[in-house]
């Protein structure tokens, strides 16, 4: 009876086993779209021998936990690409949208110097450089038939015009840095959020795993998604510091480390008072935005304003060789983009042609006009380098340029990451037709032990009702 006893107690643990693996099984199949899911087995170990008052019986089979299929290198090589894929990609949005405000589809690295040989193609309509052509092309009309008012009437609305495109685009450029601005923001509150996240989950697992290890995989899984998400946001560095427990600590541009969360909990003081980062990240989004917002200044401080103030300064010039007070075309306090816009005394009717009484007389319109073709040097004093549209093409050029080379790297980063992303998921990604197979094979086993176990049961009865009699 002892023996029997004995069978009948190794057979239970077997179903208890068996029982728990189709659980594993089916808790894989459930996750198997889940990409930070990594797939499961138990952890099957010898059971300890089991006593009762017929004596000591050895044990059967049991689990220990779950076993999980991570590799601690794959995660910290997949962190580190996210940092990079990260900054990448915050360059190349930012310089798509630089582009897309800017409005030119200039491809030339040069263009012609005379107006009249400009192609269509090479100006898009509505965009700064089509206002600056039609504005020369309005003095160049005038110039022929200086008398006309309705010309003149057609100049002041080609001159609205072009100021009108010029604050577009300084406006434009500005909602794409207050976008970064705002998304900035936003992701340095994530950081916030993410750290105590991880330090919550270091935590619930310790508790879990405090007595028997396996417990708290699906935490684990949980932890290193927000690990991972938090290391698109600035560049991290994971440390094991015990079983239970990863610390993360931020890599700074200076190559210093900065202690995120440790042994105890989450680290304070990393976020300043004014929402920003106490420390500047080597990659990530964040970085990548900070980075990317040179990029902005570069397009105002170098390129749209000069134009505008080489424009500006040009035609008044011409407009106003005698430098009359009241004589500008445009106004001359704001030589920028945002804030050009015509001189307060200019209208239709008084528009100037000739400098001389002459009835047909067109230099002042004829010398604006030549403007399109003049070469600017910026060693001559100038603000900008070329003609008008040279500048504004190899400014497109330049940002077109920036946005390839942004779309290269990002290119770049994304296929180093995918390749070790590919090895992860072949290591813990569930398959389907193997937990199916494991599926059906511990029902199998499960259904079996459960037989043996009713045998031995209808058999232990039969001994203890012939003792009975």
């Amino acid at each position: 009876m002892s023996g029997l006893i004995s069978d009948i107690l190794r057979n239970a643990q077997s179903l208890a086993y068996h029982g728990r693996a189709v659980e594993v099984a089916g808790h894989n199949l459930a996750n198997q779209n889940d990409p930070t899911y990594s797939r499961q087995r138990l952890a099957l170990k010898e059971a300890l021998n089991i006593d009762s008052r017929f004596g000591t019986h050895p044990g059967g089979v049991t689990s220990f936990g779950r076993e999980h299929a991570r590799s601690y290198i794959l995660d910290r090589q997949i962190l580190h690409g996210q940092g990079e894929v990260a900054y990448a990609e915050a360059h190349r949005d930012v310089r798509d949208e630089l582009q897309i405000a800017l409005g030119e589809e200039i491809d030339r690295q040069s263009s012609t110097s005379s107006l009249d040989t400009t192609p269509d193609s090479d100006t898009v309509e509505g965009s700064l450089s089509k206002a600056i052509d039609e504005f020369f092309n309005a003095f160049q009309e005038l110039s022929s038939s200086p008398t006309d008012a309705a010309q003149k009437q057609v100049l002041y609305q080609k001159a609205e015009l072009l100021t009108t495109r010029f604050n577009l685009v300084d406006e434009r450029i500005e909602n794409v840095r207050s976008n970064l601005q705002d998304k900035l923001a936003d992701e340095i509150s994530k950081v916030e959020d993410l750290v105590e996240e991880i330090a919550e989950l270091n935590e619930r697992i310790q508790k879990l795993e405090y007595k028997k290890r396996g417990l708290a995989v699906d935490l684990r899984d949980e932890r290193q998604a927000a690990i991972e998400e938090l290391g698109g946001l600035i560049s991290l560095e994971m440390i094991q510091l015990s079983d239970s427990v990863m610390g993360i600590s931020a890599k700074t541009d200076d190559g210093q480390e900065v202690v995120l969360v440790d042994i105890n909990g989450a680290a304070g003081g990393f976020v300043n008072e004014d929402g920003t980062l106490s420390f500047d990240p080597r990659k990530g989004s964040i970085a990548g935005l900070q980075d990317a917002e040179a990029s902005i200044d570069k397009l105002k401080n170098e390129n749209i304003d000069p134009l505008a103030a080489q424009l500006i300064a040009a035609v008044n010039l011409a407009y106003n060789p005698d430098g009359a007070a009241e004589g500008n075309f445009f106004n001359a306090d704001t030589p920028n983009a945002a804030g050009i816009a015509l001189d307060a005394n200019l209208a239709p009717e008084n528009i100037r042609v000739s400098q001389s009484e002459y009835a047909g007389g067109n230099d002042i319109a004829f010398g604006v006009a030549q403007l399109a073709q003049y070469e600017f040097s910026t060693t001559g004093g100038d603000t900008i380098d070329g003609t008008f549209i040279e500048f504004i093409a190899n400014t497109a050029a330049r940002v077109g340029q920036d946005l390839r080379t942004a779309e290269a790297d990002l290119e770049m980063h994304t296929i180093a990451e995918n390749r070790i992303i590919q090895d992860r998921q072949e290591m813990g990604s569930v398959n389907i037709d193997e937990e199916v197979t494991d599926l059906l094979r511990y029902q199998r086993a499960f259904q079996a032990s459960s037989k043996v176990i009713n045998t031995l049961d209808s058999m232990l009865e039969l001994v203890v009702t012939g003792l009975i009699r």
